[in-house]
């Protein structure tokens, strides 16, 4: 029975909020799957501009975006995290809507600039919304490792549409994408306010009173210990832009094992993402799942080193690399998902998922001349030296992190009382 149990859980989860959530994250998740695929060649095909304004009004805007998370993680804090994150997602469906009709480069820049900004303030109050719905430490990690399989699924399914509409090569499929993901942001929104987040302690909604804005700044062993986690998050980057051109131009597999490659790691983090993110619920737990993703990818990096000078052995080796890449992304996943969470005062989950957001966000931004130059023009060992940087980096975490207290913590115990004859989240 416990099997049947464990797969009606994870499609019907018995926390309603978490349903609810869930639900929503499967169809915002499937917009970002029809977007991804196809968003610079709706901008140069449909609409026609000139790829260097494309490329500039991308860069600036994200840009901007990045540099006002934290205040915009704030808002989770001050106003609450649905209200801000139901906000954000409707504030993302009129600006996607609106794209079509931005022709001209300052309507483009400035529909752009907008879009980005919700999207950067829709994580963070995402991130605290979470922090609602799972009220200890490792509900917390549970819920958010069940969201991310969730969004694998929805972008896979969203990439597949998309992939349909590309086939097409058509101004009609093209937009169709682009209100088509509109229309997700809209669905997304639709069943947050019937989420029961209550206020605790005179606070916003799942917390208690805010603090101020700058409050995590003053957190130095959080930020370095977010700076380190984010640095192992670089596989995001590996997989999307320096493993297809490594593959391609460097081995001698084929060019559908790009494709395998991002099969076997998608289907294994949706299998595996909840049961391998246990443990992760404490600062220290966290911390040694960062050291875990370090070693993983490092062997990861090791065989991509190899796979030029073994051609016959070059697919295996790919389908060995796939399958521990997908292991440091799990337990990398995990670790960011701990030390956000448990790392948070009360009034303050907003601000501290902005922090994870930022370093995401900053990685993204130099991962691709990074790797570009170490691994893909660099004729030596750059993949050795770029799997090194990961083991060091994450075996250094749980020393970064040390002995502090979760500031959740004081928060978890005061639930604890609260929650006596409440369910607990349970998936």
């Amino acid at each position: 029975m416990r099997a049947p149990q464990a797969v009606r859980r994870a499609l019907w989860p018995d926390d309603r909020n978490l349903r609810l959530l869930a639900a929503s994250n499967l169809v915002n998740t499937v917009g970002m799957g029809l977007y991804l695929p196809a968003s610079a060649l709706f901008f140069t095909t449909y609409m026609r501009l000139p790829i260097t304004h494309v490329g500039i009004g991308m860069s600036v805007a994200g840009a901007i975006a990045l540099a006002l998370t934290l205040p915009l993680g704030h808002l989770a804090d001050r106003w609450g995290p649905r209200r801000v994150y139901t906000g954000m997602l409707l504030l993302q469906a009129v600006t996607m809507a609106v794209f079509p009709l931005a022709s001209a480069l300052p309507t483009f820049l400035a529909v752009l600039i907008a879009y980005n900004l919700a999207e950067a303030g829709a994580a963070p109050a995402k991130g605290a919304l979470i922090a609602a719905v799972g009220r200890t430490p490792q509900e917390r990690v549970e819920v958010r490792a069940y969201l991310r399989a969730v969004t694998n699924v929805g972008v896979a399914l969203g990439t597949m549409l998309a992939g349909v509409a590309l086939a097409a090569d058509t101004d009609t499929a093209y937009l169709t994408l682009i209100l088509g993901n509109a229309g997700t942001f809209l669905l997304a929104a639709l069943p947050l306010p019937a989420m029961a987040i209550a206020k605790r302690g005179g606070g916003t909604s799942g917390d208690r009173q805010p603090l101020s804005m700058w409050s995590v700044l003053k957190d130095r062993r959080f930020l370095v210990a977010m700076a380190a986690c984010s640095i192992v998050g670089i596989h995001s980057e590996i997989l999307a832009f320096a493993l297809p051109l490594w593959i391609v131009d460097r081995t001698s597999a084929p060019q559908w094992s790009v494709s395998m490659v991002i099969v076997i790691i998608t289907a294994m983090v949706i299998l595996l993402q909840v049961p391998l993110s246990k443990g992760a619920s404490s600062l220290r737990g966290s911390a040694r799942h960062s050291t875990y993703a370090g070693f993983a990818l490092f062997v990861a990096c090791l065989l991509l080193q190899l796979a030029p000078s073994l051609p016959q052995a070059a697919l295996s080796l790919l389908a060995v690399y796939a399958v521990l890449h997908a292991l440091g992304e799990i337990w990398q996943s995990s670790s960011l998902f701990g030390l956000s969470f448990g790392s948070a005062p009360p009034g303050a989950h907003g601000q501290y998922q902005a922090v994870a957001v930022l370093g995401r966000g900053l990685v993204r931004a130099v991962a691709p001349v990074v790797l570009t130059w170490s691994c893909l023009s660099w004729e030596g060992p750059g993949w050795v030296a770029i799997g090194g940087v990961l083991l060091v980096v994450g075996a250094a975490t749980p020393f970064l992190v040390g002995r502090r207290r979760a500031g959740s913590m004081q928060a978890a115990a005061g639930d604890g009382e609260a929650r006596s004859n409440e369910t607990k989240v349970r998936l």
